[in-house]
């Protein structure tokens, strides 16, 4: 799709744009993109079938001033361009796709401000990396990638002050995962794909607050 053609499209004045069939996105069409503006609207643009952006088309894309933005189909990015990316100021931010990201590049996403954001993909979650995603001041935050008994990582990840946190890698835990997770102060905790849990483990987890 290019500029002239997106031109044309943003003066649509709904308030959802699905584009999930676009493949591939530069700078000029993620400047027009950036355009779209509804007055008293929650504006949500669907980008899932990007699979690769650069930091020039993040940067311009990071101008548009909507709700939420969904960019699942994104396997990859580097630092730079999410640095791009994590200036985007609206609320909502998904990149379910994305199956690993490096140290530095995550310090730069926890670093935007917003309401949710959703990293569902990522395949492992260690320490350092809990260290960091505990660190985001928003208050929701989606991650499926915690899928073992790993208490260190689970007790790292309950301190986080959001409201909604949710676990759905997590289908079973021992005891001690358990009492680390009732320790989180938020409302709601999602353990939708929990299969199962023994009787002690479900006594810590009754002690869950929320």
């Amino acid at each position: 799709m290019n500029a002239s053609v997106t031109k044309a499209l943003v003066q649509w004045q709904g308030n959802e744009l699905f584009l999930d069939g676009l493949e591939q996105l530069n700078e000029a069409t993620a400047k027009e993109l950036a355009t779209w503006k509804v007055e008293r609207k929650y504006l949500i643009l669907n980008l899932n079938g990007i699979s690769k952006i650069d930091k020039s088309t993040a940067k311009a894309l990071a101008e548009w001033q909507g709700h939420t933005l969904y960019l699942n189909g994104l396997k990859e990015i580097d630092n730079a361009t999410i640095k791009e990316l994590a200036k985007w100021k609206g609320k909502d931010l998904y990149l379910n796709g994305l199956k690993q990201i490096d140290k530095k590049s995550l310090k730069a996403l926890v670093q935007r401000k917003g309401a949710k954001l959703s990293l569902r993909g990522l395949e492992a979650i260690d320490e350092k990396a809990a260290k960091i995603l505990v660190q985001w001041e928003g208050q929701y935050l989606y991650l499926s990638g915690i899928k073992g008994n790993d208490e260190r990582v689970v007790k790292i990840v309950a301190k986080w002050n959001g409201k909604y946190l949710e676990l759905d890698g997590l289908e079973e835990m021992n005891e001690k995962v358990a009492k680390e997770l009732a320790q989180f102060i938020g409302g709601w905790l999602c353990l939708e794909h929990l299969k199962r849990l023994d009787k002690e483990s479900m006594k810590n987890l009754a002690e869950y607050k929320g």
